[in-house]
This record gives structure tokens, C-alpha cells and sequence, in this order.
């Protein structure tokens, strides 16, 4: 019975201690993947001679269509990036979330980290982009491209959100 007194008023007093933000944690670490994934995009299609913009506005593309975010210029680059960093602040809140249920998900970074983007990955370019965007075709249907992606995914997005997450989430 004490011991189910003291679990307890632990518990009250955790509730009563106001807890920082995860907020903060979760936007630059979102920053820090979008910057990443597209700067392995830029990088990758700069050898086909393909322009920065290009890949900005390929991800406004999702949410124009492709003519659209191409011939928007400047205006639909900006909106590209904004997206990106949209979609990446979704997928690190979720791991964010995800490890607050389950220690597992803290306590073994790479493991989790790495499966969580090769989810990432299938979610928004198998599922979401093809089915639920305004995007007509990929942008690249290259089995190069595809695997180099997933590789990027899990590496660069899912096991930094995991290191994020470990970093923000413990002891919370």
C-alpha cells in the first residue's frame, strides 16, 4: 500500500511540474531533416544537370501539380520548402510522440530510428504523394533514385528524429 502511495504522489508531483516544450526540439529537428533530404536531392540531381529550384519545386509540385510549381518560379520554390518543412515537422512530432508511449523507442535509436524512416519513406512517397497529391507521375521512377531515398530516409529522417527525440523526451 505505500509503495502504491508513493507511485502515486510521484505521479501528482510530475503532473504539477510544468514540462518544457518538446515544440522547440521538434521544429529544428525538422529543419535540420528537410535540410538534409533536400540537400541529397539537390545534390543527387545536380550531376543531371537539374537546378536547385527544380527540386523545391517538384515538392510544390505534390500540392500543384507538376506545370503549376514549375512555372511558379521563385514563389513556388518558397512554397516547396515551406512544404517540406511541413511534412518533416509531421513525421519528427510523430516519432516525438510515438516515443513519449514507448521507451523502446529511446532507448534504442538506431534500431527504431532507422525502421521508423523506411516507414517514413513508403507512407509519403508509396501512399500519400502517389494517391492523395496533386502530382501526375514521381518525379523519378529510377530504381538508383528510389533506393538512395529510402537509404536517406532511414539514415538522415528517421534515426536523427530518433536521436531528437531521446535527446528532448528523457526523463519527461
Amino acid at each position: 500500500m505505500a509503495m502504491t502511495m508513493k507511485a502515486v504522489a510521484h505521479d501528482v508531483v510530475q503532473r504539477a511540474v510544468p514540462r518544457p516544450s518538446m515544440w522547440p526540439w521538434i521544429v529544428l529537428c525538422a529543419a535540420i531533416i528537410g535540410a538534409l533530404d533536400l540537400g541529397f536531392a539537390i545534390a543527387w540531381w545536380a550531376f543531371e544537370g537539374v537546378p536547385p529550384i527544380r527540386i523545391f519545386q517538384s515538392v510544390a509540385g505534390w500540392a500543384l501539380g507538376r506545370e503549376a510549381a514549375i512555372s511558379g518560379g521563385l514563389a513556388t520554390a518558397v512554397f516547396g520548402a515551406a512544404l517540406q518543412l511541413c511534412i518533416m515537422t509531421v513525421i519528427a512530432a510523430t516519432y516525438f510522440g510515438l516515443s513519449r508511449l514507448d521507451a523502446r523507442l529511446r532507448r534504442q535509436p538506431l534500431r527504431w530510428g532507422a525502421l521508423y524512416g523506411a516507414i517514413a519513406y513508403v507512407l509519403q512517397h508509396v501512399v500519400i504523394v502517389p494517391y492523395f497529391s496533386a502530382a501526375t507521375a514521381p518525379a523519378s521512377s529510377r530504381l538508383d533514385w528510389t533506393l538512395a531515398c529510402v537509404l536517406v530516409y532511414v539514415t538522415l529522417v528517421g534515426i536523427p528524429c530518433a536521436l531528437f527525440a531521446r535527446a528532448c523526451v528523457r526523463d519527461r
